[in-house]
Protein backbone atom coordinates (compact mmCIF):
# COMPACT_ATOMS: atom_id res chain seq x y z
CA UNK A 1 0.00 0.00 0.00
CA UNK A 2 0.87 3.59 -0.38
CA UNK A 3 0.98 6.10 1.84
CA UNK A 4 1.44 9.69 1.00
CA UNK A 5 2.48 12.07 3.87
CA UNK A 6 2.18 15.74 3.36
CA UNK A 7 4.19 18.45 5.84
CA UNK A 8 5.54 21.32 4.68
CA UNK A 9 7.99 20.77 8.22
CA UNK A 10 10.05 17.53 7.24
CA UNK A 11 10.63 16.81 11.08
CA UNK A 12 7.04 16.31 11.18
CA UNK A 13 7.02 14.33 8.18
CA UNK A 14 9.75 12.43 9.27
CA UNK A 15 8.21 11.52 12.63
CA UNK A 16 4.84 10.73 11.11
CA UNK A 17 6.62 8.39 8.59
CA UNK A 18 7.89 6.67 11.75
CA UNK A 19 5.01 5.72 13.49
CA UNK A 20 4.18 4.19 10.02
CA UNK A 21 6.92 1.83 10.90
CA UNK A 22 4.40 -0.80 11.89
CA UNK A 23 2.63 -1.03 8.97
CA UNK A 24 3.53 -2.93 5.05
CA UNK A 25 3.18 0.11 3.44
CA UNK A 26 5.01 2.71 1.39
CA UNK A 27 5.72 6.05 2.78
CA UNK A 28 6.16 9.23 0.18
CA UNK A 29 6.91 12.30 1.83
CA UNK A 30 5.93 16.05 0.15
CA UNK A 31 6.77 19.19 1.60
CA UNK A 32 4.82 20.95 -1.21
CA UNK A 33 1.57 20.38 -1.44
CA UNK A 34 1.20 21.53 -5.19
CA UNK A 35 3.36 18.40 -6.05
CA UNK A 36 1.90 16.42 -3.92
CA UNK A 37 -1.25 16.47 -5.96
CA UNK A 38 0.76 16.26 -8.99
CA UNK A 39 2.12 12.97 -7.88
CA UNK A 40 -1.29 11.53 -6.24
CA UNK A 41 -2.88 12.05 -9.58
CA UNK A 42 -0.13 9.95 -11.26
CA UNK A 43 0.17 7.03 -8.83
CA UNK A 44 -3.20 6.70 -6.86
CA UNK A 45 -2.25 6.47 -2.96
CA UNK A 46 -3.65 4.38 -0.34
CA UNK A 47 -3.86 6.77 2.04
CA UNK A 48 -3.09 10.61 2.67
CA UNK A 49 -1.54 11.65 5.80
CA UNK A 50 -1.77 15.72 5.51
CA UNK A 51 -1.16 18.84 7.56
CA UNK A 52 -3.69 21.57 7.84
CA UNK A 53 -1.71 24.43 8.04
CA UNK A 54 0.72 24.73 4.99
CA UNK A 55 2.18 27.79 3.12
CA UNK A 56 1.27 27.23 -0.58
CA UNK A 57 -2.33 25.86 0.91
CA UNK A 58 -4.20 24.38 3.55
CA UNK A 59 -5.73 20.94 4.31
CA UNK A 60 -9.65 22.27 3.17
CA UNK A 61 -7.86 23.81 -0.14
CA UNK A 62 -5.43 21.03 -1.19
CA UNK A 63 -8.78 18.52 -0.47
CA UNK A 64 -11.17 20.54 -2.79
CA UNK A 65 -8.66 19.90 -6.17
CA UNK A 66 -7.91 16.29 -4.83
CA UNK A 67 -11.33 15.71 -4.83
CA UNK A 68 -12.19 16.72 -8.10
CA UNK A 69 -10.50 13.89 -9.34
CA UNK A 70 -12.17 10.95 -9.54
CA UNK A 71 -9.68 8.86 -9.40
CA UNK A 72 -8.74 10.55 -6.13
CA UNK A 73 -12.45 10.52 -4.81
CA UNK A 74 -12.77 7.65 -2.26
CA UNK A 75 -8.64 7.63 -0.87
CA UNK A 76 -8.75 8.55 2.36
CA UNK A 77 -7.19 11.58 3.66
CA UNK A 78 -6.14 12.06 7.18
CA UNK A 79 -5.84 15.86 8.55
CA UNK A 80 -3.45 16.21 11.17
CA UNK A 81 -3.65 19.78 13.27
CA UNK A 82 -2.22 21.54 15.98
CA UNK A 83 -5.24 23.61 15.82
CA UNK A 84 -7.71 22.39 18.35
CA UNK A 85 -10.79 24.01 17.03
CA UNK A 86 -14.21 22.88 15.99
CA UNK A 87 -14.08 25.06 12.66
CA UNK A 88 -10.97 23.84 11.47
CA UNK A 89 -11.86 20.32 12.33
CA UNK A 90 -15.18 20.92 10.40
CA UNK A 91 -13.48 22.72 7.23
CA UNK A 92 -11.24 19.72 7.25
CA UNK A 93 -13.96 17.06 6.84
CA UNK A 94 -16.10 19.53 4.92
CA UNK A 95 -13.71 19.84 2.16
CA UNK A 96 -13.86 15.94 2.75
CA UNK A 97 -11.07 14.36 5.12
CA UNK A 98 -11.52 10.88 6.09
CA UNK A 99 -10.51 11.97 9.87
CA UNK A 100 -9.07 14.64 11.71
CA UNK A 101 -5.86 13.58 14.34
CA UNK A 102 -4.47 16.67 16.58
CA UNK A 103 -0.63 17.10 17.36
CA UNK A 104 1.08 15.80 18.91
CA UNK A 105 0.28 12.49 17.51
CA UNK A 106 -0.34 9.91 19.92
CA UNK A 107 1.19 6.80 18.92
CA UNK A 108 -1.69 4.50 19.63
CA UNK A 109 -4.43 6.79 18.59
CA UNK A 110 -2.75 7.59 15.51
CA UNK A 111 -1.99 3.51 14.77
CA UNK A 112 -5.21 2.26 15.45
CA UNK A 113 -7.14 4.83 13.35
CA UNK A 114 -4.42 4.07 10.85
CA UNK A 115 -5.26 0.88 10.57
CA UNK A 116 -8.71 1.21 10.18
CA UNK A 117 -8.43 3.30 7.46
CA UNK A 118 -6.16 0.66 5.59
CA UNK A 119 -7.94 -2.01 6.53
CA UNK A 120 -11.19 -0.22 4.80
CA UNK A 121 -8.95 1.16 1.72
CA UNK A 122 -7.92 -2.54 1.00
CA UNK A 123 -11.62 -4.04 1.41
CA UNK A 124 -12.49 -1.30 -1.09
CA UNK A 125 -9.79 -2.16 -3.19
CA UNK A 126 -10.80 -6.21 -3.59
CA UNK A 127 -14.62 -5.09 -4.21
CA UNK A 128 -13.84 -2.57 -7.45
CA UNK A 129 -11.02 -5.34 -8.79
CA UNK A 130 -14.21 -7.73 -8.21
CA UNK A 131 -16.24 -4.94 -10.01
CA UNK A 132 -18.54 -4.60 -6.68
CA UNK A 133 -18.64 -1.17 -7.22
CA UNK A 134 -19.88 -1.11 -10.82
CA UNK A 135 -17.54 0.98 -13.05
CA UNK A 136 -16.30 3.66 -10.47
CA UNK A 137 -12.77 3.83 -10.25
CA UNK A 138 -11.22 4.01 -6.68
Amino acid sequence: MKVVIVDDWVSNALLVRGHLKPFDVEAEISTDPVRALYWCSRSVPDLVLLDYEMPQMNAAEFLSQFRVDNRLRRVPVIVITWDESYATRHRALKAGATDVLRKPIDRAEFGARVQNVLESRTLQNEFTRKGEFGNSTV
